[in-house]
């Protein structure tokens, strides 16, 4: 076990010397990573794959992410039954914040706005190490494809969550999820598992909440 965690580590530090080379060369997405040495971008992908996730003694472990603005804080706390996130908090968490409550262990990954934030040694091994991950949206796709497709390299599967629903007039509510499916379909997000249409506020508002509540727990 010393040998495993001992090559973790090792692992970890390639990571961490790669993301430093993203930085120096400002590359703040992982398109621009691709783009500017497709040979870098690999090698980072086949590290990242390598990392053993952590052994988490409950099995409904959650990972939740998203950008700023789009409620996180108010899905936790819905799913917890109670107010454990800071809602409104912004950008100031520096690391994933862990919740437990209703049976489930949600861990709130940091993130800024881009998913370079999300491509730290750290984050993978939080992503790697739980069953399920919730990319959470208030408008379109497109605000979480290049985070997706970044999974999708490491071949591990996420639900789509658009939060806010009720903020859409009803009689465009239709329309909007054929939009968001026929997105999913059109930038071909192989890992894409399942896709919620719920409010974090309003939980009792939309059937889809119950189903998102229900997946988490399968």
């Amino acid at each position: 076990m010393k040998r495993q965690d001992k090559k973790n580590e090792h692992l970890k530090q390639q990571l961490k010397d790669l993301h430093k080379k993203f930085d120096e060369l400002k590359l703040d997405s992982w398109e621009k990573v691709e783009a500017h040495d497709k040979h870098m971008a690999d090698v980072y992908i086949e590290l990242a794959k390598k990392i053993r996730p952590l052994k988490l003694p409950n099995q409904n472990n959650i990972a939740v992410l998203g950008s700023v603005s789009v409620g996180k804080s108010t899905i936790v706390n819905s799913l917890l039954d109670k107010k454990l996130a800071d809602v409104g908090a912004g950008e100031t968490t520096t690391r994933t914040s862990v919740y437990k409550g209703n049976g489930l262990q949600i861990f709130d990954v940091y993130g800024k706005n881009d998913e370079k934030t999300y491509m730290t040694p750290e984050s993978i091994c939080d992503l790697k190490s739980v069953e399920k991950r919730l990319l959470v949206i208030t408008s379109t796709v497109k605000d979480i494809t290049k985070l997706a497709r970044f999974l999708d390299q490491l071949n591990l599967r996420y639900t789509i969550v658009f939060n806010k629903f009720d903020l859409v007039d009803d009689e465009e509510q239709q329309q909007l999820r054929q939009k968001i499916e026929n997105e999913v379909k059109v930038l071909e997000l192989k890992c894409c598992e399942k896709i919620y249409f719920i409010s974090g506020k309003h939980p009792e508002k939309f059937d889809d909440w119950n189903k998102l509540v229900k997946h988490l727990r399968q």
